[in-house]
């Protein structure tokens, strides 16, 4: 950083020693002004040789009688390093402000920097008002950092009306056409996935809005409620303080003049979706896939889920709410907990996923199932098994949904047959064994394993006297006796949502009888 040079009036030295062209160090032969008190270390400005032809300005760092760092000032202010011309001992060496002055006029020009360690400052804090005048730092630390920001508008300008617009209107931008138009909450695409502000002034189809859009800050009007929430309503363009069919949020009143906006843009939720982000309510749509935790919904008999959590079907019929039962294929298809009481055709809330609290005695760690009887859960496996979730604590579980599975046996007659089995879901993957005799490894005995999923049926094994055999056609089950002419043929038919059908086909005189064992697997 440069200094100014000190100034000091009327103070004439001599030169101690000659100068040569160059010289950057000057010897003087007294360091006092004219008062005799000596001069304080720093830098001064001198004319040498005043009123000669060989008069000059030398600049440089004044330390006793020493002049060092001397640099040669022309008298257009030019700075050149050591002395430019040849002087005499007894040199008359005059303290000059002219040095001082035109580095003063260099750090106003902004030609140079000023002495880091002084820097410049007001005598007094001053009042700032024009934008052109320099900040203090208590200005800027009151205004910026910690202090008062001023919030200013955000205001789009320059843009056009889809349709008639007034002044005060909420308004939305229509990307098809790069237009403004009144912001109706009973149509969803006009106040989700776009922008939305107010109109300051008026405007008509392709033409601009006088004052353009405010999209943000404070919005000055009358007639606010102080501190109440502002929505867009369901009459096109008018906000107020009652939600529109679809919740959209505009702004907070902080006074009866001045309303806050919220910024709307594309990527803002509703408040329904939000409570339905965090699992606490609202609706899902196709533009807010988050799946709801808990829901208000109608009940199909008297529910006590207020009392004890009671774990509830949907029927498809009446789509209205029962509780489960696992000895009752209609009532298998667990969906939740019923967390507060319902009457027929009555509303209650259903808890979906998460955490349920409300039990009495859980065994911690434990998995909970559906039981027989009805609306009850506990750690055994009903007639069918229904899990429900496990228990966190004695009266919180945590709600599980896993895959539902069914098993069971049936004899196989010497006739075709379609054989009904009920599983209480849709099953996705089935296995089965038919056997035409109890013992495998009994000779004149023959194993048939297969498995149906992905709507295909398919042999795993056919095994005959206890060893592979070379039967390709995988799912025929032959009388040994009569090799191979008589045999039974299996496939799975009619599958539903609580059942499904093994049909064996006889071909030629099947009369070895046999066993199948099957298993089925679905979700919930």
């Amino acid at each position: 950083m440069n200094k100014i040079p000190l100034a000091y009036a009327d103070v004439e030295l001599q030169l101690a020693a000659a100068i040569s062209i160059g010289d950057t160090s000057i010897t003087l032969s007294s360091a006092n002004d004219d008062d005799g008190n000596a001069l304080p270390a720093g830098k001064y400005c001198f004319t040498v040789d005043n009123g000669s032809s060989n008069k000059e300005y030398l600049l440089g760092q004044l330390n006793g009688t020493n002049l060092t760092s001397v640099v040669s000032v022309s008298r257009q202010g030019v700075e050149s390093s050591g002395a430019a011309r040849a002087h005499r001992v007894g040199a008359p060496a005059i303290l000059s402000d002219f040095a001082a002055i035109q580095r003063v006029v260099d750090i106003l020009r902004g030609q140079e920097t000023v002495d880091g360690a002084n820097p410049i400052s007001y005598d007094a804090e001053p009042t700032l008002t024009d934008r052109k005048e320099l900040a203090t730092v208590a200005y800027v630390l009151d205004n910026i950092t910690g202090g008062t920001v001023a919030f200013d508008s955000q205001i789009v300008t320059g843009v056009n009306a889809g349709e008639t617009v007034a002044a005060g209107k909420l308004v939305y931008f229509k990307t098809s056409d790069q237009e403004w138009y009144l912001a109706d909450a009973s149509v969803a695409v006009e106040v989700n996935g776009v922008h939305m502000g107010i109109a300051l002034g008026a405007g008509t189809d392709g033409a601009a809005i006088t004052g353009g859009v405010q999209i943000s800050g404070s919005y000055t009007t009358t007639g606010l409620t102080a501190g109440a929430t502002y929505y867009a309503t369901d009459v096109a363009g008018v906000f107020g303080t009652s939600a529109g069919t679809t919740n959209r949020v505009i702004g907070v009143a902080l006074s009866t003049t001045e309303l806050l906006l919220v910024p709307v843009t594309p990527e803002s939720l509703t408040t329904d979706e939000k409570a339905a982000l965090v699992g606490d309510g609202g609706t899902p749509s196709a533009t807010n896939p988050y799946k709801v935790k808990s829901k208000t919904v109608t009940a199909g008999a008297t529910i006590n889920g207020a009392t004890l959590p009671v774990p509830v079907y949907q029927n498809t019929t009446d789509n209205e709410f029962y509780a489960c039962d696992a000895n009752d294929t209609a009532a298998m298809k667990y969906l939740g907990f019923a967390i507060t009481n319902g009457v027929n055709a009555g509303d209650f809330n259903v808890q979906f996923s998460g955490i349920v609290s409300g039990f009495t005695g859980l065994a911690e760690g434990e998995e909970y199932y559906v039981q027989d009887a009805v609306g009850t859960i506990g750690t055994t496996i009903g007639t069918n098994e229904i899990l429900v979730g496990v228990a966190i604590s004695e009266t919180e579980l945590l709600i599980q949904k896993g895959q539902r599975r069914a098993a069971g046996t049936f004899s196989i007659g010497t006739v075709t047959t379609d054989v009904t089995l009920t599983t209480g879901f849709r099953p996705s993957v089935i296995r089965f064994t038919a056997q035409n005799v109890v013992a495998a490894s009994t000779p004149d005995s023959m194993r048939l394993e297969c498995v149906y999923a992905n709507g295909a049926l398919s042999a795993l094994a056919s095994i005959v006297n206890g060893t592979s055999s070379q039967v390709s056609e995988s799912t025929r089950l032959y009388d040994v006796n009569n090799w191979p002419d008589y045999y039974m043929t299996f496939s799975v038919q009619s599958i539903t949502d609580t059942s499904f059908i093994i049909r064996y086909t006889e071909t030629g005189t099947y009369d070895q009888g046999g066993v199948v064992i099957w298993e089925a697997e679905g979700e919930i």
